[in-house]
């Protein structure tokens, strides 16, 4: 029973420590630009969420900055590694690596899970500057 006990307290410690250890990681402010990406307005937001470990979000990287130069006005892009920004992930629901969330006045407006072609975001956030939304997110 007394080893019993010793066991319990060593595990309940490890998580506890654990627990505070991601907590302090979480508060630390990963990403100073999540909240501005969160409410960026008229301006088309795309989201990519990569993995350094991933194959595809590399080949979806070099696709993502290459819109990101050509598209300048009107679009904001931002990288988010899964594996230091958890806020933001889990914020945004991510389980699948590589995701874009595209988001207008705060709102997610487009997801593509895994590799995309560069034709398909294009279209989606031409589409979406094309738009003119109200205040309430419906379209006007």
């Amino acid at each position: 029973m007394k080893k019993f006990k010793v066991y319990f307290v060593v595990i309940t410690g490890l998580v506890l420590f654990t627990v505070f250890l991601n907590y302090q990681g979480n508060k630390s402010g990963e990403n100073e630009n999540f909240e501005t990406v969160n409410i960026a307005g008229d301006e088309v937001s795309v989201l990519a969420f990569t993995s350094p470990y991933c194959y595809a979000c590399k080949n979806q990287e070099k696709i993502v900055n290459s819109l990101k130069s050509e598209m300048k006005d009107g679009t904001i892009f931002e990288f988010i590694d899964v594996t230091k920004q958890r806020r933001e992930t889990n914020y945004y629901q991510v389980a699948v690596v590589p995701t874009l969330v595209i988001i207008r006045h705060g709102m997610e407006v487009e997801r593509f899970t895994g590799r995309q072609s560069e034709p398909e975001i294009k279209k989606v956030i031409e589409r979406e500057l094309g738009r003119k939304h109200c205040f309430d997110g419906t379209l006007c």
